[in-house]
């Protein structure tokens, strides 16, 4: 199977954990995440146009999200833009005040 990722439970419990209690507010050029819990791999699907640069930071700096050609080469720190304009965007996302910017 190609499109399954296999993650232990306890993966699964965080990154669950994350998605629930994750607060994401909507900036002018991008969005604020509060998460109670870093997780790894963490992926959102937003409307955002392909050829924009996304960034994903905190305090600590900011990273560029690289695209990927395919949806399942998506790993931490990448991008797939579908056709349709919506990107999906994985990165590993840390405990605390993070962003999104394009």
């Amino acid at each position: 199977y190609d499109n399954v990722l296999w993650m232990k439970l306890s993966e699964i419990a965080r990154y669950w954990a994350a998605r629930t209690l994750t607060t994401i507010t909507q900036k002018q050029n991008g969005f604020e995440l509060n998460a109670p819990f870093a997780c790894r791999e963490f992926t959102v699907e937003l409307p955002v146009q392909p050829q924009a640069a996304i960034r994903v930071g905190n305090q600590e700096g900011n990273v560029e999200l690289r695209p990927v050609k395919t949806w399942q080469a998506l790993q931490a720190g990448s991008r797939f833009s579908r056709a349709d304009g919506v990107s999906l965007l994985c990165f590993d996302l840390p405990r605390g005040v993070s962003s999104l910017e394009w």
